[in-house]
């Protein structure tokens, strides 16, 4: 995930599932400035009002270029 997330441009995240068991790689995710969510509704639920915020649109190639 941490490899992906250094060559993508979109946003990643983590839903590791497990609880105590998975503590080493939601570290490992958090060391690397990737949310990891507990329960897959809280990490659906942020990704689609990620996604959901309109960005601005890039200005006009002027004419001629």
């Amino acid at each position: 995930v941490v490899r992906f997330s250094r060559n993508t441009k979109k946003m990643v995240v983590g839903c590791f599932l497990g609880g105590s068991s998975v503590t080493s790689s939601v570290q490992i995710l958090r060391s690397h400035h990737i949310p990891n969510f507990a329960d897959l509704e809280d990490a659906f639920r942020v990704v689609g009002r990620a996604c959901s915020v309109k960005r601005p649109e890039a200005p006009p190639n002027p004419p001629g270029s």
